[in-house]
């Protein structure tokens, strides 16, 4: 336990634990071992724990490479098969169980090994390390052991484990366990042969069985080199940053288990807000400050709605992110988040005297044929950008387009968002494919400009990683009181190349689009809503579908990949 902190003050910029337990004016610090992640194989080179660790310089973090046995090994074989033989170099030294193993070759992935190094006693090691075995109580795909008093979690079975029924050979990898208060937990999975079980076979759940590397990672405290790390806390102007942790490339596509002390840091304001969120179901969504809620608003445990002053919800409790637009030209660009969007904000990039023109559409022809969040921008020389916070979607997928000139591949606009420009703008992803209006197509070719100056333009769609997201949220945020802070494609532009050597994958899942114009009500009737957030707040029960669509990749825009510069 660590000492106590003063909340006296408690609107402030200082970052707390977020473990602190109101009810003992204590901190709780938990150490966490074994957390495994991989080192993505594209910049930027970050993982991100599942906790924030705890901070402290040098930090209470440990971290090592790991791999996975690829086969039994007897107790006097020297060949060793991994699943990946890149990872491991001569002269390295490894563990499995309690045997360690100096690396003396490296061909493919067969390692060439000294056994029991370091005085270690050479043993015989199975490719998989059973961690549970029972009988089952169910049919069909998910399933649970015979015994009631079975707690799957408490057995350390984990997702990504191997369910196999010994009784049938079938397998299947584990994808969620769901927990309940009798103990009697269900295995899941999708994935694998595993679909033909039946109460009384038995099973067994097993994982493959680690190379743990006998050195650690080095932590270091500026930009790591190879076999280095840093550890990233976050500022007190990104408060619910996660904790990254930074390499370099040339450890990219690595296994890495981590050993760290979690707390995780939260600007105490957004932690009030936090406690909100998870009350407001109870409270019907209203705010929950002292100074808004008093002793004569709770008669009954209800809070009627003409209670609420004007001022009891704030901005807070909206589920908001930013849109942002740039362009080197003049461009009717559109604001994702359309209907959901406030009112946008406009910038240049250059300090010194440009003709900058911003105004919210310039349609000389091609106008929208529905509504539409657009912003016309017009800059002689350097940057004009726009930005506008919006009531976002639960979506995860982060769009990040790009229009280039075919000639010069100059990029000529681009624009970022964590939902795709058509939602809150119509909806209709074959409607509104890209944010940039002023794009028009001919012979199955795209121009902007008119018919004096016409230029060939293509555009590009890159999906960022939330790890990434988060680097160029970090990235903008200056120290400097003296200088304006940057936005995320000043970021993307000036930290990253396009990379037209790699097309990634286009996004397959659905993503929401819009609201529904009707709900089912409480009598499963349909009823038009006009105002979701005033049913919201009102604590109705009503039957929200959101609309889902997948966004399926037009002929005319291809994905592209991105990389340090």
């Amino acid at each position: 336990m660590t000492s106590s902190i003063d909340h006296e003050n408690d609107i402030n910029e200082d970052k707390i634990d977020i473990r602190f337990d109101p009810f003992t004016e204590s901190d709780d610090s938990v150490a966490i071992t074994g957390e495994s992640h991989v080192i993505p194989g594209a910049s930027p080179y970050y993982i991100q724990l599942n906790e924030v660790p705890k901070e402290d310089t040098p930090s209470l973090t440990a971290i090592r490479k790991i791999g996975q046995l690829d086969e039994d090994l007897d107790d006097s074989e020297t060949g060793v098969d991994v699943v990946r033989g890149a990872d491991w170099a001569v002269d390295d030294v490894f563990a499995i169980d309690s045997e360690k193993m100096q690396v003396t070759n490296v061909v493919s992935n067969t390692l060439t090994v000294t056994r029991g190094y370091d005085s270690t006693t050479p043993a015989a090691h199975n490719q998989y390390e059973n961690v549970e075995t029972g009988t089952l109580s169910d049919d069909g795909s998910n399933v649970r052991a015979q015994d009631d008093t079975k707690d799957f979690v408490d057995e350390g079975v984990k997702e990504g484990d191997i369910f196999e029924n010994t009784t049938n050979s079938q397998t299947a990898t584990i994808t969620g366990i769901r927990t309940t208060t009798n103990k009697n937990d269900t295995l899941c999975f999708s994935t694998g042969t595993a679909t033909s079980n039946d109460n009384g076979d038995s099973y067994v759940v097993k994982r493959p069985r680690l190379l743990i590397d006998d050195s650690d990672f080095t932590e270091v405290f500026t930009a790591p080199s190879a076999g280095e790390y840093e550890v990233h806390y976050g500022t007190a102007d990104v408060p619910y940053k996660r904790g990254l942790i930074r390499f370099h490339e040339d450890d990219k596509d690595k296994t890495m288990q981590c050993d760290y002390t979690k707390t995780g840091h939260y600007n105490w304001a957004e932690f009030i807000n936090d406690i909100q969120d998870a009350l407001r179901s109870r409270f019907y969504g209203y705010d929950l400050r002292p100074e808004i809620i008093t002793n004569e608003h709770l008669q009954d445990n209800i809070i009627e709605h003409d209670q609420m002053s004007n001022n009891a919800i704030h901005q807070a409790e909206l589920y908001t992110t930013t849109a942002e637009v740039n362009t080197s030209s003049s461009n009717n660009l559109t604001l994702t988040g359309g209907t959901y969007i406030f009112y946008p904000q406009v910038k240049t990039q250059n300090t010194g005297a440009i003709t900058f023109d911003s105004r919210l559409a310039n349609y000389a022809s091609n106008p929208p044929v529905s509504y539409v969040s657009n912003v016309y921008l017009s800059a002689s020389s350097g940057l004009a950008y726009a930005q506008a916070r919006y009531v976002r979607s639960s979506g995860h997928i982060n769009w990040y387009y790009l229009l280039r000139d075919v000639k010069t591949k100059k990029i000529i606009a681009s624009s970022i968002a964590k939902d795709h420009p058509c939602y809150g703008n119509g909806g209709k992803p074959e409607l509104m494919q890209h944010p940039f209006l002023s794009v028009y197509t001919v012979n199955n070719k795209q121009y902007i400009g008119d018919d004096i100056n016409i230029i060939e333009v293509e555009i590009l769609v890159h999906n960022l990683s939330d790890e990434m997201y988060i680097y160029c949220v970090d990235e903008s945020v200056i120290a400097d009181n003296l200088i304006p802070d940057k936005s995320i494609l000043e970021i993307l532009s000036s930290n990253f190349i396009l990379d037209d050597n790699d097309q990634p994958e286009w996004p397959k899942d659905e993503v929401i689009v819009g609201l529904p114009r009707h709900a089912i009500n409480e009598n499963g009737e349909k009823e038009v809503i006009e105002d979701w957030t005033k049913e919201y707040y009102q604590g109705r029960n009503l039957l929200i579908e959101p609309i889902k669509r997948e966004i399926i990749q037009p002929s005319h825009i291809k994905t592209i990949g991105i990389k340090e510069r």
